[in-house]
């Protein structure tokens, strides 16, 4: 739990920088945040989309993105017990 409490400072320190160096918006346009959030559940860290805008971007390029997006190790996120591989 100490290990994701340290990640989630780091990020929301890493999204203001950001956000100031390019005058991103935190709310898009319909108030829904423009960012991957992050809640506590109890000892659970969740991602909280209740309240995200999630914008589709299609690009010849890299084909369908979509924004906010959030990257995991597969192989790191299962030896750490975040995800469970079901068959």
């Amino acid at each position: 739990m100490g290990f994701m409490k340290t990640m989630k400072a780091f990020f929301a320190k890493e999204l203001v920088t950001q956000v100031l160096e390019s005058g991103y918006l935190f709310k898009d346009d319909n108030g829904k945040k423009t960012y991957v959030d992050f809640k506590w559940d109890g000892d659970d860290f969740m991602i909280d989309v209740r309240n995200m805008h999630l914008k589709t971007i299609r690009s010849p390029s890299f084909g369908v993105e979509y924004f906010p997006n959030l990257y995991v190790d597969k192989d790191f996120a299962l030896e750490m017990g975040w995800f469970v591989e079901k068959s």
